[in-house]
């Protein structure tokens, strides 16, 4: 057991302290950045908006103007909740790149460099793929849960505070997506639900990096082996199970990898569905990352 925790500090270390990592964190800052100048831009412009139709007495009759900020809060207009933001929407196809970056390349590069094999000696190939495991899974977790934390943190210097109202947030969170009745009452609590969810799904996604193997001989092709994946599942969920969906059920619930943990998603995306997807996808990583690396492709 003191091998195994000397190996897994080692290998936490790696997966936290190599420059793809700090290239996931700078990628993460960039959506940051350019969330913050688009939420600026809105609130500028609901803003002066506002102030002018203030200013017409005709029109606060018509509409009950109030001067509130709600149109422009925090949680209308923050990264991820905003969903017609294109960083948003770039995000959205974009993180499973993030989550693979810090470290989902680290088990090829170790079976190229024999690096695998001096490990396996000490702690087993069981041990190995275990502190290998958890490494890619805590570093893909933190590189995809960033800009979700940060950003709406960041965002809160620009869009005034308010807790959303049903009746004026603009993009409603519906009684069918993942912790929505959280979202109306403590809104910092739906947050902190999200990026734990994201953190999961972000932890699975990168692990899913384990099922090449050693088929590939380039790092990039494993980094983007999860978003491969992902595009081909949602183009097929949108072709074909959406609507065989919609016509037997009568409606829609968002199961694509890339949306499902998104707090503002087109169809609804209930807890339930949230955890049974995180956890198929920690099951088929898991079970398929042990027979590459331990059942499979022996040292």
């Amino acid at each position: 057991m003191r091998a195994f925790g000397y190996t897994l500090k080692d290998e936490l270390w790696k997966a936290l302290h190599n420059w793809m990592f700090l290239i996931a964190l700078a990628v993460g800052a960039v959506f940051i950045i350019w969330d913050m100048v688009q939420v600026w831009v809105s609130v500028e412009d609901f803003n002066h908006s506002l102030e002018w139709m203030l200013s017409d007495p005709e029109a606060v009759a018509s509409f009950g103007l109030s001067g509130s900020p709600e149109g422009f809060a925090l949680f209308n207009e923050a990264f991820p909740y905003n969903p017609i933001h294109v960083p948003n929407l770039q995000y959205r196809t974009l993180w499973p790149v993030l989550a693979a970056l810090p470290f989902g390349w680290s088990y090829l590069q170790d079976r190229r460099n024999g690096i695998y094999d001096q490990i396996a000696c000490r702690v087993g190939r069981k041990g190995y793929f275990a502190a290998k495991y958890l490494a890619v899974f805590i570093s893909g977790g933190l590189a995809t849960v960033f800009p979700l934390a940060a950003g709406v943190l960041a965002d809160a210097m620009i869009a005034p505070y308010v807790v959303p109202q049903i009746t004026t947030i603009i993009y409603v969170i519906s009684n069918g997506n993942f912790l929505s009745r959280l979202f109306y009452s403590a809104p910092w609590l739906h947050l902190a639900g999200t990026c734990g969810a994201f953190f999961l799904m972000g932890g699975a996604t990168a692990c899913l990096c384990f099922l090449l193997g050693t088929r590939v001989k380039l790092e990039i092709i494993v980094v983007l082996f999860p978003v491969a994946v992902y595009q081909v599942l949602d183009t097929a969920i949108t072709l074909l199970l959406a609507p065989a969906m919609s016509e037997k059920l009568g409606y829609i619930i968002e199961i694509s990898p890339q949306g499902i943990v998104m707090p503002s998603t087109v169809f609804p995306n209930p807890g339930w569905l949230v955890f049974l997807e995180i956890g198929l996808l920690t099951a088929v990583s898991l079970l398929g990352g042990y027979r590459q690396v331990v059942g499979h492709e022996l040292a």
